[in-house]
């Protein structure tokens, strides 16, 4: 935003602050009218050829051929919006240069200058600044280089455990959002091992750390960008300009760089997807807001990091307090957990059968049959087949069977090893096990003849219990 307004004055990175050090320098009279003129310019050409592309597509007539000059003007205008972007620079670049060649080229701000050339190719080595020592420290730089593996390690501190981390989040979310957009998938790991190749690769030949760039990757997008091919492209194009035009790099508003990416992102703002989340599950809005709230006050690392975290807790939150259905059949309680069992669910499976039992006998029930139904159940783990033999042995102390039913064959597998819990294959085969006398009073659908598995068996013994 600063290089649109033409702000000389360096402003701080994150959003919040950025936009205080940037509206401080329009009051201050920091900016560059011309470009402000040149960037706005920049963004409405940008924005009136994209829609220009979107409008041609209705110039035909079903089962009409179009004519010649139709067909020869949706060429031309398919190619200036596809090229929008390099039209753009090519434009400014060219008043740039008219600018220079009259001596008003302090009415512009222009890209800095850059070394011509090909970065040269060798090993890395490991030496950090005394700017980036400086940056991180607060300390004076004295413009000596610090060097040593060790001396680089403690100049990072967690910075070389955090960087790459949060580089790989940022990277899947900024891929992740493109891919919903564009409707295709995106695969993490390949994602981390193409950035850890890349990163390696890269420090032959002095590049930045390699990332995924929200900016660059909208300006690709409505580049009309639709394979991976694009990568080379760019990258020979890169190459290319480094070789043999880095000396027009100077006649480059930044200005209309800044337009490009300003006119990119636009595209991507969504404010539709917060209606549907509160239709959909108002509880997704916590992490996007936790996102979108971290993001602009601390950074977009620090917000995607913030996110996850979140994300994590209310996953773990979930997990240890889960849906679950009850039915009361006969003197039998049924209690089913739509979720694993593992060592989070303890505590809630425990006081749930407890608080419902006691709850029914308050009611007048007398439950002498408790079943944990196990059809939704894919996976327990060993602290909750130990604590399930307590369940079973405290209540066999109150003239109360427990029973386990419907438990599929690696979770009957688990429990059996572990336990000496009776699992039974339906509903009605654990009832009969714990109490012999209730059954027959039971309407429960009857099983198939050849029932031969205990989720088929399970299938037939469905609860319609609602959801606690």
């Amino acid at each position: 935003v600063k290089h649109l307004f033409g702000v000389s004055r360096s402003v701080r990175r994150p959003f919040v602050s950025n936009v205080k050090d940037t509206f401080g320098a329009l009051f201050a009279g920091d900016i560059k009218y011309w470009d402000v003129i040149l960037g706005f310019s920049c963004i409405a050409i940008v924005l009136i050829l994209k829609r220009m592309k979107k409008e041609s597509s209705k110039w035909d007539t079903p089962g009409e051929i179009p004519p010649t000059h139709v067909r020869i003007s949706r060429k031309v205008i398919w190619l200036l919006s596809t090229g929008r972007n390099a039209l753009v620079v090519l434009v400014s670049a060219l008043i740039g240069a008219i600018f220079i060649s009259q001596n008003y080229d302090h009415k512009l701000s222009f890209v800095k200058p850059m070394r011509e050339g090909l970065p040269p190719g060798e090993f890395p080595t490991f030496a950090s600044s005394c700017e980036t020592v400086s940056i991180r420290t607060s300390l004076p730089c004295n413009n000596q280089n610090r060097t040593g593996l060790e001396t680089v390690l403690s100049d990072f501190d967690v910075g070389i455990v955090t960087v790459p981390l949060i580089g790989l989040l940022e990277t899947v979310a900024i891929a992740q959002a493109f891919a919903r957009q564009n409707n295709y998938r995106v695969n993490p790991n390949q994602e981390l091992f193409a950035l850890g190749v890349a990163n390696v690769a890269s420090s032959f030949v002095s590049s930045y750390p390699v990332t995924g760039s929200f900016s660059r990757t909208a300006v690709n997008a409505q580049s009309g960008v639709r394979t991976p091919a694009a990568g080379l492209v760019t990258g020979s194009v890169v190459l290319l300009a480094l070789g043999v035009l880095t000396p027009a790099f100077k006649y480059i508003p930044q200005a209309a760089l800044g337009a490009i990416i300003i006119s990119a992102v636009l595209t991507m703002v969504d404010v539709r997807i917060l209606l549907r989340l509160w239709k959909v599950k108002a509880m997704d809005l916590l992490p996007l807001m936790v996102a979108f709230l971290g993001t602009l006050f601390l950074g977009i690392e620090y917000g995607v990091a913030l996110a996850v975290a979140v994300n994590i807790i209310y996953l773990l939150l979930l997990q240890a307090r889960p849906h679950s259905s009850w039915q009361l059949l006969g003197n039998a309680l049924v209690l089913r957990p739509h979720t694993g069992l593992d060592f989070p669910t303890v505590t809630f499976v425990r006081e749930r059968i407890e608080e419902l039992r006691l709850k029914l006998t308050a009611d007048g029930h007398a439950i002498s049959v408790v079943i944990l139904d196990c059809s939704s159940v894919m996976d327990i783990d060993f602290s909750m087949v130990l604590a399930l033999q307590d369940m079973y042995n405290d209540l066999r102390r109150g003239k109360i069977a427990f029973v386990c039913a419907c438990a599929s064959p690696p979770v009957q597998s688990v429990l059996e090893a572990g336990s000496k819990l009776p699992v039974c294959q339906s509903v009605r085969e654990a009832i009969t096990s714990g109490h012999s006398g209730i059954s027959d009073s039971m309407n429960v659908r009857p099983h198939a003849a050849n029932e031969a598995t205990p989720l088929l068996a399970c299938s037939l013994d469905t609860l319609a219990g609602s959801i606690q």
